[in-house]
């Protein structure tokens, strides 16, 4: 094994050299200027402050996304490069019917390549998680946003069960075409389709969402737009969808908004200012005005769907028995290909 992949292998860990280079002295930085905001700050830290201060340059920024760009591409570089060629290249070789005459069998050849593939394969992408997990922390505390699509698959043990499946997904498909160009198209398209329809489609089902009904519209911060409602107590929460709605379960539409409520545009200054809460109380959308007041006098309130913070971990661990039951499938496929259409 090590005669054959020692060139794939040495090119991956001189890319994991170049990723800790780069990640390492700005996670350093950013979590000992982050330290010393906390500690002068104490209670008080505002987090636009924060941020601004920390990722103070355009580099910053550059090298955030860098980390976690390469966290997402890291399952399609092993995929392709690691499990496409693992038995394409065997069979494009001729190379597997040379190994099956010298008294080794399909099972114990198939066995051995794939242990040691997927073992180097959970090592290689965890020593990338744990790095990229640490360099993310002084972000995630800030912008409370370890739910964020982006976020969630480069950190934790996801991107560890990501690379793993995509691994087991390249040797199946170039077991199954024996061959490395068809096998790199196909592997690529599938790992494409599910790196989006995962986020989108699975991830929001992992558990049913916790619901929060405000008392009214100005529920969390009176200053602030009633419009744009708040989870008080939960800053890291995801929110998977609100609806603002009357005592009667009515969800507001903007384009027939209810006609007391309504008023004609007004001038220049949109907003009128309370004395003792200073909210705005004419709001306008599309330019269709209501008053604000209004819509809180006939009972609108927010219902807010959201998976709580606390649930992070858990949603952690249930993506990755999904991609570890989807490895079990492309490694049992593979083990079928092998012993039963090959022999």
């Amino acid at each position: 094994m090590w005669r054959q992949h020692r060139k794939q292998l040495l090119i991956f860990a001189g890319l994991l050299l170049i990723f800790i280079v780069i990640a390492v002295p700005s996670g350093l930085r950013f979590w000992h200027e982050y330290q010393q905001l906390i500690s002068n700050c104490a209670q008080n830290c505002n987090e636009t402050d924060l941020r601004r201060t920390v990722f103070k340059t355009q580099f910053d920024g550059l090298v955030t996304n860098f980390v976690k760009l390469t966290l997402l591409g890291l399952p399609f570089l092993l995929g392709l490069f690691l499990g496409v060629p693992l038995l394409a290249k065997e069979y494009a070789e001729k190379t597997n019917k040379l190994v099956w005459t010298q008294g080794i069998s399909r099972k114990q050849w198939l066995t051995s390549k794939i242990l040691w593939v997927l073992l180097a394969t959970t090592v290689y992408a965890g020593i990338f998680s744990a790095v990229a997990t640490w360099f993310l922390r002084t972000g995630s505390d800030i912008n409370h946003d370890r739910f964020a699509p982006l976020a969630f698959a480069s950190q934790g043990i996801v991107p560890v069960a990501i690379a793993v499946f995509a691994v087991s997904l390249g040797i199946m498909f170039g077991t199954w075409f024996k061959k490395v160009l068809p096998a790199l198209g196909v592997t690529l398209g599938f790992l494409l389709v599910l790196q989006i329809a995962v986020p989108l489609l699975a991830r929001t089902h992992y558990a049913v969402p916790t619901v929060h009904k405000t008392n009214s519209l100005f529920d969390g911060d009176k200053r602030g737009d009633p419009f744009e409602p708040q989870l008080p107590g939960d800053k890291g929460a995801w929110v998977v969808g609100d609806k603002l709605v009357n005592n009667s379960g009515q969800v507001f539409d903007w384009s027939s908004p209810p006609s007391s409520c309504k008023i004609a545009e007004p001038g220049s200054d949109t907003r009128e200012t309370s004395e003792v809460e200073k909210r705005p109380s004419v709001i306008g959308r599309n330019n269709v005005f209501v008053n604000a007041d209004c819509l809180n006098s006939l009972g609108y309130h927010w219902e807010i769907k959201y998976q709580p913070s606390y649930r992070y971990w858990n949603f952690q661990r249930i993506e990755t028995g999904l991609y570890a039951v989807l490895s079990l499938v492309a490694i049992g496929g593979t083990y079928i290909l092998v012993l039963k259409r090959d022999a």
